[in-house]
C-alpha cells in the first residue's frame, strides 16, 4: 500500500467492524438517521387502508411504528426504483417530469390531505396525448403474480385509491402504474382511468376521518387488517394493535391531546387559554397540559381530573394506569 494512500484510509476511517458484525451495524446506521415519522398531514398513500382507525391513529401519531433497520433500507430501496423506473420510461421514448417548477415533487393538497407524486408521464400508447399521473412501486414475487392476475385495483386498492387522489387533485384522467418484481426486475404496467365516485368517496372518509375528535371504531383483533398470518402461522401484527386491543399508551403531544383540534388549510389549534395555532414543531413537543384523548386508549376512565390534567384507567384485566402531568422537560409519563 502506497503511503499516500494509507494516509488517505487512516483519514476517512472513523471505526473498526468485524465482517459478521457489519449488517447488524448498517442496520442501525438507518435508524440512528431515519427520517421523522411524524408526517404534518394525513397521505394521501394510506387513505386506502381498510381500518378507519388505523387511519385516525396514523394521522394523531398515536403510536411510533416499530420499524427496524432492515426495513427502513427496504423502504429506501422502493425509492431508489422510482429514479430507476424513470431513466427506464425515457430510454423507452417517453417524457416524464418528476418536479415542479420550482425543482419541488409534484404534490396535491387539500386541506391536512396531501401527497407527492413519482411523476407526470406522456406518451403511452392508447393515450399519447393524455398526461399519466406516474406511480411506482416494487413488489415481492406473491404480491406481483397476483397483481398480473387480479390488476391494480382488487389486488392493491391502497395503490388504487392514492392514484384516484392523484387524478383528482391534479384534474388528470389517467393514471400509469409501474411494479417492480423485485426477486426477477419483472415490470408490470397498467393504464388506470379516473373514477370520480371512488376519489369522492375516499376524499369524503378522509375529511371525516381527520375531523372526528375520536378515533373511530376497532376492528376484530384477530381478523386482518389488524393481524395478518402467512402460510406457515407467522403472524403479523398492525402497529397499532397494542393500542386498539391491548395495553399500550399512546404517544404524548399535541396530536394526542383532547385540546388540539386541526383546522382549515391543514392548520391546528389548541384550546386552552393562550394556546392559539400551533406549529408543527409544537405539535410534536407538547406542553405540560397534555391530556390524551381517553378513547385512544384500551381501557375505563377509573377517574379523571381535568384540572389537575391527570386520568386513570382501568384495563380488563383490572390494572390501573394514572396518566400524569407531564413535567415541563417530558417526564410524567407512566
Amino acid at each position: 500500500t502506497s503511503p499516500r494512500l494509507e494516509v488517505t484510509m487512516a483519514q476517512r476511517r472513523s471505526r473498526d467492524v468485524a465482517a459478521d458484525e457489519l449488517p447488524d451495524a448498517i442496520y442501525r446506521a438507518y435508524e440512528e438517521h431515519a427520517d421523522d415519522w411524524r408526517r404534518g398531514h394525513l397521505g394521501a398513500s394510506v387513505v386506502g387502508h381498510r381500518c378507519d382507525r388505523y387511519l385516525w391513529l396514523a394521522f394523531r401519531w398515536a403510536a411510533k411504528p416499530d420499524y427496524d433497520g432492515k426495513l427502513l433500507r427496504l423502504f429506501e430501496r422502493g425509492e431508489r426504483e422510482e429514479d430507476w423506473v424513470i431513466r427506464d420510461l425515457e430510454r423507452a421514448g417517453l417524457t416524464v417530469t418528476s418536479r415542479d417548477e420550482d425543482g419541488e415533487q409534484i404534490r396535491i393538497s387539500e386541506g391536512h390531505l396531501s401527497g407527492s407524486v413519482d411523476g407526470l408521464v406522456e406518451g403511452v400508447t392508447g393515450n399519447p396525448d393524455a398526461v399519466h399521473v406516474l406511480e411506482i412501486k416494487t413488489s415481492n414475487k406473491k404480491s406481483f403474480e397476483r397483481l398480473k392476475q387480479k390488476r391494480v385495483r382488487s389486488a392493491q386498492p391502497r395503490h388504487y385509491v392514492q392514484m384516484q387522489l392523484y387524478m383528482d387533485g391534479l384534474g388528470l384522467e389517467h393514471a400509469l402504474y409501474l411494479a417492480v418484481c423485485k426477486d426477477s426486475d419483472e415490470i408490470y404496467a397498467e393504464s388506470v382511468p379516473f373514477d370520480q365516485k371512488v376519489a369522492s368517496k375516499q376524499k369524503a372518509r378522509a375529511k371525516e376521518i381527520i375531523e372526528s375528535s375520536t378515533p373511530p371504531a376497532r376492528l376484530d383483533a384477530d381478523m386482518p387488517p389488524c393481524v395478518l398470518v402467512s402460510k406457515d402461522g407467522t403472524r403479523w401484527p398492525c402497529q397499532y394493535l397494542g393500542l386498539c386491543h391491548g395495553k399500550a399508551m399512546p404517544q404524548r403531544h399535541c396530536r394526542t391531546c383532547v385540546d388540539a383540534t386541526p383546522g382549515t388549510h391543514g392548520k391546528w389549534s389548541c384550546g386552552l387559554p393562550n394556546g392559539g395555532t400551533l406549529s408543527l414543531a409544537e405539535q410534536k413537543r407538547g406542553c405540560s397540559q397534555q391530556l390524551s384523548i381517553p378513547p385512544i386508549v384500551n381501557a375505563h376512565v377509573s377517574e379523571l381530573c381535568s384540572k389537575e390534567r391527570e386520568v386513570t384507567y382501568q384495563f380488563a384485566d383490572g390494572d390501573l394506569v394514572t396518566q400524569h402531568r407531564l413535567l415541563p422537560d417530558g417526564e410524567g409519563y407512566p
